[in-house]
């Protein structure tokens, strides 16, 4: 049986910590992913043309999408660094933010009902989007990371692995 009942407390955006390499981020207002695992059916010949099986498919990776305030990104003027800082301290040059290409994405997720850590493996930025208007609103930025591999609590959508369990 699968038990969904708990302590009545429901996981909410406060319960998460977001991390770039190990440095924690505040700011982070959306993170979105997805990783799809594309299966076909396989048909032979019978009657009922009943598909006899599926392959075992390929995974496809969607980009991680992070939405955060845009002091987050740029960081505050003589108090912290941001994101682009950090991302520009991790290149080669020291310039480009979108030279990094093997930084570790962490979310965890803590929650007196609920604990989950979810690590982005191999990640670099491939865009960051920026639009301001006229209105109260805070300015935000979006980002647009490419990742290699994901494993959440220990578990991930693929093994890579040779090995033959006996």
């Amino acid at each position: 049986m699968i038990d969904v009942e708990r302590n009545g407390r429901i996981v909410s955006w406060s319960d998460y910590i977001f991390k770039f390499g190990g440095e924690r981020v505040t700011g982070v207002t959306k993170l979105s992913y997805a990783i799809k695992r594309t299966r076909t059916l396989a048909y032979g010949q019978s009657r009922s043309h009943r598909p006899i099986g599926k392959t075992s498919g390929k995974t496809e990776i969607e980009n991680i999408k992070v939405t955060m305030h845009r002091h987050s990104w740029s960081g505050v003027n003589g108090q912290s660094t941001g994101v682009r800082q950090w991302l520009q301290n991790q290149s080669d040059d020291g310039v480009s933010v979108g030279n990094p290409d093997n930084v570790q994405i962490l979310v965890q997720l803590f929650n007196p009902s609920t604990e989950s850590t979810i690590e982005f493996q191999g990640c670099a930025l491939v865009s960051d989007s920026k639009s301001a208007e006229e209105n109260p609103d805070p300015n935000f930025v979006e980002l647009e990371f490419i990742f290699e591999g994901c494993v959440e609590d220990g578990s991930t959508i693929y093994d890579s692995s040779e090995e033959v369990q006996a």
